[in-house]
């Protein structure tokens, strides 16, 4: 991305051999990864890097992770990070506006594919993000085979 080059950011991206094909809405995991992406740059200092990788994480579930070596987040804020309008506060979230609605976004549609989206993180080290993804979405189950 522009931003990226900008802030002449490394990009590293490590996709593990041997990932099935997965059975999900590929728009909706696009656009999850463009927000963790675009947050992991805006938060990634001058000559950082951000990390994008995929494996499986268990057999029935493909991992996709975006880390970086930004700012990170503060435990207590471990909370507020998927909400709607809440903005871990600080000079670096005022310089780059923004990230409130994506993460909300993002944990929102990894919902309506059956996915898990969370993330780790240590501040002044960075974090890492995941979006956990069924390899087929479960189908909704019949009450009426009980």
């Amino acid at each position: 991305s522009e931003m990226a080059a900008e802030k002449n950011i490394k990009l590293n991206v490590n996709v593990a051999e041997g990932i099935p094909a997965v059975m999900t809405d590929a728009g909706k995991v696009r656009q999850i990864l463009y927000n963790l992406m675009s947050n992991a740059v805006k938060f990634t200092p001058q000559d950082g890097t951000v990390e994008l990788a995929a494996f499986m994480h268990d057999e029935k579930t493909v991992r996709i992770a975006v880390s970086d070596n930004g700012c990170g987040i503060a435990e207590t804020d471990r909370e507020k990070i998927f909400d709607k309008f809440s903005q871990v506060d600080g000079s670096i979230t005022r310089e780059s506006s923004g990230t409130g609605l994506g993460l909300a976004i993002s944990k929102e549609l990894s919902n309506l594919i059956s996915a898990v989206l969370d993330f780790e993180s240590a501040v002044g080290k960075g974090t890492n993000f995941w979006l956990d993804i069924p390899l087929s979405i479960p189908e909704p189950k019949d009450e009426e085979n009980k």
